[in-house]
């Protein structure tokens, strides 16, 4: 390993020749020399406690990097929710490369879509909650994006729900489906 030299001026510096900032190699080996002369005037005892403090620096830094990892796991695995926890149920699509789940979190919904066909002219999506035989409209209306994605909030509550399902409908919405759904979430 090459040892860093640091340059030492005899004179003082003039406005011509202003100090330059000290590079890190120079701040690297300035603090090792200020290491090691603690460690000298110290002795032992001094070495031993310095050892200790670094220790304690190190495990003290483990420990705020182990928590945030923590953290992010459990914010990742949906445990910073509100009490019940929430799952994920896979959707039947009809497009052909398309795909959707449904996140359920406490008796609320999110619908998660995927490279899903636009609508017909004059056409929107809508999602519906089915309860036993019967189809309850919601008033969620959408489109897809250019790539065929969408999120789609379930209004109300989905608690007691058989599906969540998607239709294409006129513009505006209908209070029955008019076709047959292209999304199916079965939620027993």
């Amino acid at each position: 390993m090459q040892k860093a030299e640091v340059s030492k001026t005899s004179s003082p510096p003039t406005q011509e020749s202003a100090p330059q900032p000290a590079g890190i190699v120079e701040r690297l080996v300035r603090d090792d020399l200020d290491r090691k002369r603690f460690l000298q005037m110290a002795g032992r005892a001094g070495a031993a406690s310095f050892g200790a403090f670094v220790l304690a620096a190190c495990a003290f830094a483990l420990a705020g990097a182990a928590a945030a990892v923590i953290l992010v796991v459990v914010v990742a695995l949906g445990g910073g929710g509100s009490g019940g926890g929430s799952r994920v149920v896979r959707a039947q699509v009809l497009a052909p490369r398309a795909s959707a789940s449904v996140r359920l979190d406490g008796g609320h919904a999110e619908l998660s879509i995927a490279n899903m066909p636009q609508t017909e002219p004059g056409r929107v999506y809508e999602v519906w909650v089915q309860r036993g035989t019967k189809a309850e409209p919601t008033n969620a209306l959408f489109t897809v994006t250019s790539t065929g994605s969408a999120m789609v909030g379930v209004p109300g509550s989905v608690a007691g729900a058989k599906a969540i399902m998607v239709t294409s409908e006129p513009v505006g919405g209908s209070r029955e489906p008019t076709r047959s759904p292209v999304i199916i979430a079965n939620l027993s």
